[in-house]
């Protein structure tokens, strides 16, 4: 195979190290990042939704908790649509496309859906540490300091 696909000495020991761990599917939803993601329960999703909601509740925006379904897609599961939960936010001086493309061009970057103009961001994506940050950059871009009308 490392001759067909040309790859180097240090692709192909990661490659065998996450395939070691494929062989044991405890330690493989354990380790995996992607893998957990995907199996999360709903329950630790939304808990996720609910820290979120607590961290932005002073934002002049609507802000809801929305059952939803995350797309997996590519790869061995292009179909799969596990349930899951959105924080939705619409922000009456803030269209939901401005708000989207604010999120994207933030350090780090925050990628959401546009779902009947607000802005949907799927907690089934965001590590529990990351949740400071994504309140922080919400907080920046719809709290007032800057234009929320650019």
């Amino acid at each position: 195979m490392n001759r067909a696909v040309r790859i180097d000495k240090l692709t192909l020991a990661a490659l065998e190290a996450t395939l070691r761990l494929y062989r044991d599917e405890t330690e493989a939803l354990e380790k995996i990042p992607t893998l957990k993601l995907i199996t999360l329960p709903p329950k630790e999703i939304f808990q996720k939704a609910q820290m979120l909601v607590k961290e932005i509740q002073g934002l002049p925006c609507e802000i809801t908790i929305e059952e939803t379904i995350s797309r997996v897609g590519g790869g061995a599961l292009p179909l799969a649509s596990p349930k899951s939960y959105a924080v939705a936010l619409k922000c009456p001086s803030l269209s939901a496309t401005k708000l989207e493309r604010r999120l994207r061009q933030h350090e780090p970057p925050i990628i959401g859906r546009i779902e009947e103009e607000r802005l949907l961001l799927d907690m089934r994506t965001v590590l529990p540490d990351e949740i400071q940050t994504l309140a922080r950059a919400l907080q920046k871009i719809c709290g007032g300091e800057i234009n929320c009308q650019n």
